[in-house]
């Protein structure tokens, strides 16, 4: 297939499009530090997935939960247990993918500290959602994904690498088009994907997708070396590379396209409003969550004084499921205790602190991308 035929698009079967969809120009590295975060999470997945099944609150972190303890060590198994295997699959692709060219440009250490960073930053940033919606489903909802740190990885990507080449493809049934785009175009879908997600699927966090995202670009000239990424320029320029060449035009261009701009200040401007209705009165009184056969939820809520909400433990009636059980009728027992704000008011001064680094870092992104 020629290059003029990959830039119009072509149909394909399935199994050609998924490895289609995991290249992307990417530097002769070696990315350990990316391998040793795919293993972890694979791993935790594996560990935790009987509890995930029967009982998601012991794994998952809730907004109440982090409020009230900032440094709890469930945010960081949170961070790497999956609620599924399709959940499992999709964020260990776009870490796969997109991890390398990352790691390449900071250095091992300090890829691994950006993405811990991200990941935290994305929980801070879905936790002040949960804060301004204020409702017990919400704030006793638990958070459970690498997606907020990997929306880390691809934000710095899109800062360091915007004109790398990539697919992108649309499958029906077994059937898919794939056409080559270059990286900023690709994570500007994904981008705008994240504002029509809640409407299909309430329950992902996207909030922390967006805070992560915001996190990436921010951070990405502060960790990110100077020397690693003239290096990777010379590496490019002689043809030192993985995957889908760059286009010739996209090697003299610098800088993101009015669609990059537009999808980025949508972010930030969910972000930002978040932070700002995330300091109202953010817990409820609740005694107890009830779960209905037919999927819904009764909640017993007495409105009061903010209190933090604690899942003490789950009453459930089960229906086996291979080795686990699916809860057929239960109730979610939920304690209170003196409330306190210093969970969320870290959290907005840590997303306010990433919205002043993102300021600098957009107006020196062009001195900064490899390709």
């Amino acid at each position: 297939m020629s290059d003029g035929e990959e830039e119009k698009g072509k149909w394909t079967h399935i199994i050609e499009a998924t490895w289609k969809e995991l290249q992307d120009t990417s530097p002769r590295y070696t990315p350990y530090v990316t391998y040793g975060l795919l293993t972890a999470n694979i791993l935790m997945f594996l560990a935790t997935f009987g509890a995930m099944s029967n009982d998601p609150w012991s794994v998952g972190l809730t907004a109440s939960e982090f409020i009230e303890n900032l440094l709890a060590p469930k945010v960081l198994l949170s961070m790497f247990a999956h609620a599924g295997i399709i959940h499992l699959l999709g964020n260990m692709a776009y870490l796969y993918k997109h991890g390398d060219n990352v790691e390449a440009a900071m250095g091992r250490l300090r890829y691994l500290v950006f993405y811990l960073i991200c990941g935290y930053a994305a929980v801070a940033s879905q936790v002040l959602y949960s804060s301004a919606v204020g409702t017990p489903r919400v704030m006793l909802a638990p958070m459970v994904g690498a997606s907020g740190a990997i929306s880390g990885v691809l934000g710095a990507y899109l800062y360091l690498w915007p004109g790398a080449s990539t697919y992108r493809c649309f499958c029906f049934r077994f059937s898919c088009y794939c056409m080559r785009l270059t990286a900023r175009r690709d994570i500007a879908i994904w981008l705008g994907f994240q504002f029509v997600l809640p409407v299909l699927e309430p329950s992902v966090a996207v909030f922390a997708h967006l805070g992560g995202l915001v996190a990436g670009i921010a951070l990405a000239p502060i960790i990110a070396k100077r020397e690693n990424v003239a290096r990777l320029r010379q590496m490019v320029k002689q043809g030192e590379y993985r995957g889908p060449p760059p286009d010739e035009y996209e090697v003299l261009v610098t800088g993101w396209d009015g669609v990059v701009k537009v999808v980025v200040a949508l972010a930030v401007i969910a972000v930002v409003a978040v932070a700002a209705l995330g300091v109202k009165g953010h817990m409820w009184h609740v005694y107890t969550v009830k779960y209905r056969l037919d999927g819904g939820v009764e909640e017993l809520v007495e409105t009061g004084l903010p209190q933090p909400l604690k899942v003490e433990r789950v009453i459930t009636g089960c229906l086996p499921v291979g080795v686990s059980c699916f809860p057929v009728d239960g109730y979610l027992l939920v304690s209170h205790g003196p409330a306190s704000n210093i969970g969320i008011l870290l959290s907005v001064g840590l997303i306010g602190a990433l919205l002043l680094l993102l300021y600098d870092a957009v107006k020196s992104q062009r001195e900064w991308e490899v390709l």
